[in-house]
């Protein structure tokens, strides 16, 4: 998996399993932000776009799981690698894995 971001736009590019998950940080992602959403495309299809809320479950949970507490992850996205997209990507949008 690799993945790129831009704003609060995160570009993923997979070949692995079914579902994938991005971990999100506030203030990289800027999840409070009640103007702009997050978009998350995987393969070229948007897969998410909306607003993501902080979950403060995820912390210490990625925390332990990744053995270092200082990351500060404070959402998980699991998607649909196949599902059904959101919609296109905007035309000027450049293309995953670019």
């Amino acid at each position: 998996m690799e993945a790129t971001r831009d704003g609060n736009r995160v570009v993923v590019r997979t070949a692995g399993g079914p579902r994938a998950t991005v971990l999100a940080s506030d203030p990289r992602l800027a999840l409070t932000n009640d103007v702009e959403d997050v978009e998350v495309v995987m393969n070229d299809v948007v897969r998410l776009r909306g607003r993501v809320t902080p979950d403060p479950r995820v912390v210490p949970e990625e925390g332990r799981r990744l053995l270092d507490r200082a990351l500060g992850f404070s959402a998980r996205l699991t998607l649909n690698v196949d599902g059904p997209a959101v919609e296109a990507p905007a035309p000027d949008a450049p293309p995953a894995g670019k």
